[in-house]
C-alpha cells in the first residue's frame, strides 16, 4: 500500500510542481542530513513529505524534492581518479553530490561511460547555512589595450566567444571567475582584444564550426553531421536548452567523415621527459607461439621455426617487446610482463581470462589474429583493460577498450591528398589505375576532375605511346599509379624514366604496398621520379634506429625485422604512456603525439568504438636512392 501511495504522490507532484521529485532508496550509513545535502533540500522538507522519516532504515523509501539542478556554483572541486568498479552512483554516494551535477562538470560523461583511470572533477558545495565569499571579477585597468568587454548575444556560449577572440575556454574562465556555463543575453564578459594564444583556435581537423539556420532542429543536425543527439550535446553543452537559430556549434568535419579520421597539429612529444608514475607496470602480451604443437611435431623444432611464418613473426615481435622492456628499465620503469601463447585458438584465449587474475593488468598487447583478438577485447572490456591490436586494421568498430595501433589504409590516401592540396592548378594530372583500384580512381577524379586517365590493357601493361601522348612538355606532370601488380609498376616506371629527359614528371600512389618494394622494381627509376607515398612507417634510417639495430644484433645475433621494430615501438609507447599518465586512456585524451623507431602514435576516440591510431608519414625518394621524410 505504501508503494502505491508513493507512486500516486509522485504523479500528482510532478504535474503541479516545478522542481523534480524523486524516490530515494536509503543506503547503509545514510542520514537525513546527507540525503538533504545530496538533493539540495532540508531535513525539515524531507520530514514534511515523509512523516515517518525519523525512523530511517536501510532500503526504506523516501520521496524527496530534488533541487540539485538549482545548486549554487561550487566553491571548489575534488579531482578523482576512477577506480575499477566505481560508478557514477557510487561516486555520488561517496561525495554527496548528484550524478547530474557530476556530469555537468565532466561533459564527456554525457556521451561516454565512466572508465577506470578517468580523471574527473567532483564539485564541492557549501554546507547548509555556510556563507562563502566568492571572488569578484578581476580589477581591470581601463588603459590596458589588450582588454575588452564582450556583451553576450542571444544563444552565445563560452566556446563560440572564446573562439571569436582567439582564446581558450580555460582562459575565458580564468578572466571571468565565478561565471557559470549558462550565459544570459546582455551579460558582460572580459575578453582580450588581441589573441594571446593562437594555438587555442580550433585545429582539431575532426571538427568544424556550423551556424544553426532558422527552423533547424536536433533531428536535422544529427542527420546532417551523422552524430547522435547525446554526442552533439556533449560537444555543445548549450544545446541542453534546445536548438536555436544563430548558435555556433562544434560539429564533425564532413570533409573527413568518409574515413572518420583526422590528423593532428599537436607537436611531437618525448614522453621520456614526463615520467611521473613509478609504480610497477602490469603488462600482458598474447601471441600465437603454438607451443602445444612443438612437442607433438616429429620434425626438428629449428626447422619448424623456419617454416612457419606466423611463428617467426611472433618471435620477432616478442624480441622487440623484450628490447622495449630493456629501454623502459633504463628509464627507471619497472615492468611485470606476463606472456601467453594463444595457440591461434579463441577458446584458449577465453580460458586465459578464466584461469588468470587480470584485475591489476594495465594493458594487453595482442593477440595477432582477428578472431582471437576479438575474444580478448570482449573479455578485457569487463575489466576496462585496454587491448592493443598490433598489426591488423580489421578490428575497427569494436569495443571501446580497443587501441588500433596500425593506421588504416584509407588514411594514407587522405594524408597524401592533404599534402598536395592547392598545388594542382599548374599540374598535368594523369591517373593510371587497374581494375582492382576503380574506387581509388574515382576518388582521385573527384579530387582532380580534369585529370587524364590511362586504363591498362588486359594483361596489365601500357605502351609508351599511351603515356607520352598524355604528358605535357613545359609543365609539371603528376602521375598517380594505383595497383598492386609488380608488372604494371615496372612497366610504368620504366617508360616514365625513359621519357624523363623530355618531360618533368613526379610519381605518386595513394595505396603504397609491398609490390613497390619488389626486386623487379628499379629503385633508381623511383628515385629519378621523386616517387612519393604515405606510410605507417618512417622508412628512413636515423641515429636511433641505427643504435637499436646494433643492440638487437648483439643480443639476438641478427638484424631486426619490421615486426621486431613494431614490437618495440608499440610496447615502448604503451609503457611510456603508463609512466607519464598513469593509464593509456588518459594519454589518448591528452592528445599525446609520439614517434619512435619506425612508427608514430596519435590515438583518436571514435564515437562508436575504441581508439584508433591516426599517425602517418609522407615519404619521398630522392637522388642517390635516399628516402626523405617529407612530413
Amino acid at each position: 500500500m505504501r508503494s502505491i501511495t508513493i507512486i500516486c504522490f509522485l504523479i500528482l507532484s510532478w504535474s503541479i510542481q516545478a522542481q523534480e521529485y524523486k524516490a530515494h532508496k536509503v543506503q547503509e550509513g545514510e542520514t537525513l542530513e546527507s540525503i538533504a545535502a545530496r538533493y539540495g533540500t532540508s531535513v525539515a522538507a524531507i520530514k514534511k513529505i515523509n512523516p515517518d522519516a525519523a525512523n530511517l532504515t536501510k532500503n526504506s523509501i523516501l520521496v524527496v524534492a530534488d533541487y540539485s539542478g538549482m545548486q549554487p556554483d561550487p566553491v571548489d572541486f575534488v579531482m578523482h581518479k576512477v577506480k575499477r568498479k566505481e560508478t557514477l552512483f557510487s561516486l555520488s554516494q561517496r561525495y554527496n553530490v548528484s550524478q547530474t551535477l557530476i556530469k555537468k562538470y565532466n561533459k564527456q560523461l554525457y556521451a561516454e561511460k565512466l572508465r577506470k583511470g578517468d580523471r574527473i572533477q567532483i564539485p564541492v558545495y557549501p554546507k547548509p547555512g555556510e556563507v562563502v565569499e566568492r571572488p569578484g571579477l578581476p580589477v581591470i585597468d581601463p588603459m590596458d589595450d589588450k582588454i575588452a568587454t564582450h556583451v553576450v548575444q542571444m544563444s552565445e556560449g563560452k566556446f563560440g566567444i572564446a573562439r571569436k577572440y582567439g582564446i581558450s575556454v580555460a582562459q575565458l574562465n580564468a578572466m571571468n571567475p565565478g561565471v557559470g556555463d549558462d550565459l544570459k543575453p546582455g551579460q558582460k564578459l572580459i575578453v582580450t582584444k588581441n589573441p594571446t594564444d593562437k594555438a587555442s583556435i580550433l585545429k582539431d581537423r575532426r571538427f568544424a564550426f556550423y551556424e544553426v539556420q532558422p527552423l533547424e532542429n536536433f533531428f536535422q543536425l544529427t542527420q546532417k553531421f551523422e552524430i547522435t543527439q547525446d554526442s552533439l550535446i556533449a560537444l555543445n553543452p548549450s544545446l541542453t536548452d534546445g536548438v536555436k537559430a544563430g548558435m555556433v556549434l562544434k560539429v564533425p568535419n564532413n570533409e573527413l567523415s568518409a574515413v572518420g579520421f583526422f590528423f593532428t597539429d599537436n607537436p611531437m612529444v618525448n614522453l621520456e621527459d614526463s615520467l611521473t608514475n613509478n609504480l610497477v607496470k602490469e603488462l600482458v602480451v598474447m601471441l600465437p607461439f603454438n607451443l602445444d604443437r612443438s612437442s607433438k611435431d616429429s620434425v626438428n623444432l629449428e626447422d619448424r621455426f623456419k617454416r612457419e611464418r606466423l611463428l617467426n613473426l611472433s618471435l620477432d615481435f616478442y624480441e622487440g617487446v623484450l628490447m622495449a622492456l630493456d629501454s623502459a628499465k633504463r628509464n627507471g620503469i619497472s615492468v611485470n610482463l606476463q606472456t601467453f601463447d594463444t595457440q591461434q585458438d579463441s577458446s584458449k584465449v577465453a580460458n586465459l581470462f578464466k584461469a588468470n587474475d587480470f584485475s591489476n593488468v594495465q594493458a594487453i598487447i595482442g593477440p595477432l589474429m582477428n578472431t582471437t583478438f576479438d575474444v580478448a577485447a570482449r573479455q578485457a572490456e569487463a575489466l576496462q583493460i585496454p587491448v592493443f591490436s598490433p598489426l591488423t586494421t580489421a578490428t575497427i568498430g569494436m569495443t571501446p577498450n580497443v587501441f588500433q595501433t596500425r593506421t588504416i589504409d584509407s588514411l594514407m590516401e587522405v594524408k597524401l591528398m592533404n599534402h598536395l592540396d592547392d598545388r594542382t592548378e599548374t599540374k598535368n594530372v594523369i591517373i593510371i589505375a587497374d581494375s582492382s583500384a576503380e574506387a581509388k580512381k574515382e576518388r582521385l577524379l573527384t579530387k582532380y576532375p580534369v585529370a587524364k586517365v590511362i586504363t591498362p590493357r588486359e594483361n596489365s601493361f601500357i605502351y609508351q605511346t599511351d603515356l607520352s601522348k598524355e604528358l605535357v612538355d613545359g609543365m609539371e606532370n603528376w602521375i598517380f599509379i594505383e595497383t598492386n601488380q609488380v608488372s604494371l609498376i615496372s612497366n610504368v616506371t620504366s617508360y616514365l624514366n625513359a621519357l624523363s629527359d623530355k618531360y618533368k614528371a613526379q610519381l605518386f600512389t595513394t595505396g603504397y604496398n609491398s609490390s613497390f618494394e619488389n626486386e623487379n622494381i628499379d629503385a633508381n627509376h623511383l628515385s629519378k621520379l621523386r616517387f612519393m607515398f604515405a606510410s605507417i612507417s618512417k622508412q628512413v634510417l636515423d641515429n636511433k634506429t641505427g643504435s637499436f639495430n646494433a643492440a638487437y644484433l648483439k643480443r639476438f645475433g641478427k638484424m631486426p625485422s619490421q615486426y621486431a621494430l613494431r614490437g618495440f615501438d608499440i610496447t615502448y609507447d604503451v609503457l611510456l604512456r603508463l609512466a607519464a599518465f598513469g593509464d593509456v586512456y588518459s594519454s589518448a585524451h591528452s592528445g599525446a603525439n609520439t614517434s619512435y623507431l619506425k612508427s608514430g602514435f596519435y590515438y583518436a576516440k571514435q564515437p562508436m568504438g575504441g581508439y584508433y591510431n591516426t599517425s602517418a608519414y609522407l615519404i619521398q625518394y630522392e637522388d642517390g636512392l635516399q628516402l626523405k621524410l617529407v612530413e
